[in-house]
């Protein structure tokens, strides 16, 4: 597919603290944008799109204007680290205090007009840490969402486990999409790999 949309964003929550004083996590974020050629969009497109409100409208739009909905075009990174009373997303990696965490991966892709394609989000809960080993038992959840025509099609070669001892926990796969129903040949993945530590450190991988 020409032009492709990936908007990783992984958050860190605070959920509790397992040592007495330890501190919340202090915000930070960045926000790196790559813009991928996709061509003109000309006028008569964009005011046919403008009348859309549903996947019904986007049928009737002409071949030309159905492709420019459909097609994802921009890559977007942004990370971010925040206490759980923060509602936020962010991704990258980073490092934490000792106590116990959220951290999820969620990637995006959308079109030339910023629409929201298709999503795909990996959760590890209860990830907690004393700067050596981890002293819980993570959890995962994942899930997708399909949007604008697009269906999502279930999660290939994912795995959920401790990756090094007590030392490394992880979760990926590949949430995979199709436009329409047909899911019997996905058109588009989204890779979600995401891995905590015992010494704090958290990471996330397109």
């Amino acid at each position: 597919m020409k032009g492709v949309l990936v908007a990783a964003a992984v958050a860190l929550a605070l959920l509790s603290t397992t040592t007495p004083g330890a501190a919340a996590s202090v915000s930070s974020s960045r926000t790196v944008k790559r813009l991928v050629a996709v061509g003109h969009v000309s006028d008569a497109v964009r005011r046919e799109v403008a009348g859309v409100r549903n996947v019904r409208d986007v049928q009737r739009l002409s071949v030309r204007a159905q492709r420019r909905v459909r097609t994802p075009v921009v890559e977007v990174t942004e990370y971010r680290k925040v206490p759980e009373t923060v509602d936020t997303y962010g991704s990258g990696r980073g490092r934490v205090k000792r106590g116990c965490y959220r951290v999820w991966v969620t990637r995006t892709r959308k079109n030339v007009f910023g629409w929201t394609l298709i999503t795909a989000k990996t959760t590890i809960r209860n990830w907690c840490n004393n700067g050596k080993r981890i002293t819980s038992s993570p959890t995962v959840t994942r899930s997708l969402k399909g949007q604008w025509g697009w269906s999502a099609c279930g999660w290939a070669d994912s795995y959920s486990g401790w990756l090094r001892g007590r030392a490394r926990y992880g979760a990926g796969g590949y949430g995979q999409f199709a436009y329409a129903d047909s899911c019997f040949v996905p058109q588009a993945q989204l890779r979600n790999e995401l891995q905590v530590q015992g010494d704090g450190r958290w990471f996330w991988w397109n």
